[in-house]
C-alpha cells in the first residue's frame, strides 16, 4: 500500500487522487461531473469529522470560508441560512460562540467551526465541533 504525505494543488485539480482512489470529500454522488470535482478535485473541508459536502436542490454549493458574525446580517440571517437537521432552537447558542472578528486561518476558528457555503447568491452553513 502506498503512503501519501502531501498532494500539491496541481495534482489535486488534475484529478490525480481519483486514480489512487482517495476521496478528500464526502458528498452525494449523483455521477455528475460536479460530484466528481467535489469528490476528487476539491480540497477537503477543514473539519474534525467526516462532514459531507452539502447538496442543495440538485447542486453543490461553493465553500467560502470558516464563518464569523460579519458574514451574516444578524442572528436571524444566521439561523435562516442553516442547512442541518437540527431545530433552530437547538442551534441558537452557536450565534453566541461565533467569533466577532474575521477568521484569518483554521486555527482562529477555535473548537467550534461554522462552514459557510454559497449557491446562487444565497448563504448556507453547517457546523462542526472538536
Amino acid at each position: 500500500m502506498q503512503s501519501i504525505d502531501y498532494v500539491c494543488f496541481d495534482c489535486l485539480a488534475n484529478g490525480k487522487l481519483k486514480e489512487l482512489e482517495i476521496e478528500p470529500n464526502l458528498n452525494y454522488d449523483d455521477g455528475s461531473e460536479a460530484s466528481e470535482i467535489i469528490t476528487y478535485k476539491t480540497p477537503a473541508l477543514p473539519t474534525w469529522q467526516d462532514t459531507a459536502w452539502p447538496y442543495i436542490n440538485g447542486e453543490f454549493p461553493v465553500f467560502e470560508k470558516i464563518a464569523d458574525k460579519n458574514d451574516f446580517d444578524g442572528k436571524n440571517d444566521f439561523l435562516e441560512s442553516f442547512i442541518g437537521d437540527q431545530e433552530k432552537s437547538e442551534i441558537e447558542w452557536l450565534w453566541e460562540v461565533l467569533p466577532d472578528r474575521k477568521i484569518k486561518n483554521y486555527k482562529d476558528g477555535g473548537d467550534i467551526s461554522v462552514y459557510l457555503f454559497t449557491l446562487n447568491g444565497k448563504k448556507y452553513w453547517v457546523w462542526d465541533a472538536n
